[in-house]
């Protein structure tokens, strides 16, 4: 699931390679069984996506401090999601927080996989990804069918 508000230039990071998956679904190069899905700004609703499977990669933009351009392979246990949730509208949760929702009422799959990129721009209104982040779409391409390739 890729997942971010595309409309916010990089943020929509997920929703690009969500997109490119896609196509690539379509060209028969990704098992039709996979569902690839273009979560965009889903919020809460990404609990019912999370229902009966057995995997969950997400592709998201990640603020992490890292110098933008840099692609983040992480697991859930390597997330530190469990914090307190604050909500302040069911539309505008983080996927972190989504998380520990799916995690208190026993939705979350047995693995998920949080692939993401560290941002240049997330404020600009544009649906275009900036050139640097837009180079790294094939990198985490990568990632993902060598995830989906290892559970095989």
């Amino acid at each position: 699931m890729g997942v971010g508000n595309h409309i916010l230039t990089d943020d929509g990071f997920g929703v690009h390679v969500a997109n490119q998956l896609l196509k690539l679904q379509d060209n028969g190069k990704i098992d039709s069984s996979i569902e690839i899905i273009d979560g965009g700004a889903a919020g809460i609703d990404i609990l019912y996506y999370l229902e009966n499977q057995d995997i969950a990669i997400f592709i998201d933009s990640i603020i992490g401090g890292k110098e933008p351009g840099y692609v983040y392979n992480i697991t859930l246990d390597d997330l530190k999601i469990f914090k307190e949730v604050k909500v302040t509208s069911l539309h505008d949760l983080e996927l972190t927080s989504v998380l520990k929702i799916a995690k208190e009422v026993n939705k979350l799959p047995k693995k998920i996989y949080l692939i993401g990129i560290e941002p240049l721009d997330y404020t600009k209104i544009s649906m275009e990804l900036t050139p640097k982040i837009k180079e790294k779409i094939p990198k985490v391409i990568e990632i993902i069918l060598d995830i989906i390739q290892k559970q095989s």
